[in-house]
């Protein structure tokens, strides 16, 4: 029994020294209730909206170059897909959503007004 569950250690056996070094990685660690933080934390970030569901930069499909930005652009111009930023307060978890032209600064500082907006 010990020879085979050293080939693969599974399932997991409170016998085997590998397995109790290892028990810790990869489980839930929980919220920490009651734990506070001197800074509070904020998470911000963009996503885009198509007709597949949400999805990030790189699951949009379109490859990460100049010509995969301007198919990327395309679709965007014809409601293909939409550009969102996402702001979450973690200790509350507010969660804010907009949908914005273009990622980071622009001449109107419109992203970072949001952004600004929604800490406040």
């Amino acid at each position: 029994d010990v020879e085979l569950h050293r080939l693969n250690h599974l399932p997991f056996r409170d016998w085997c020294p590998e397995c109790l070094m290892s028990r810790g990685l990869g489980e839930a660690r929980g919220r920490h209730a009651g734990r506070h933080h001197g800074v509070p934390v904020v998470g911000i970030d963009y996503f885009y909206m198509t007709s597949g569901g949400l999805l990030t930069r790189s699951e949009t499909g379109f490859a990460d170059t100049e010509e995969g930005e301007k198919q990327l652009n395309d679709a965007r111009e014809t409601g293909d897909v939409v550009k969102c930023l996402v702001v979450r307060y973690y200790a509350t978890k507010v969660v804010f959503g907009h949908v914005v032209l273009r990622e980071g600064a622009d001449e109107n500082d419109f992203v970072a007004k949001l952004v600004v907006a929604d800490v406040a």
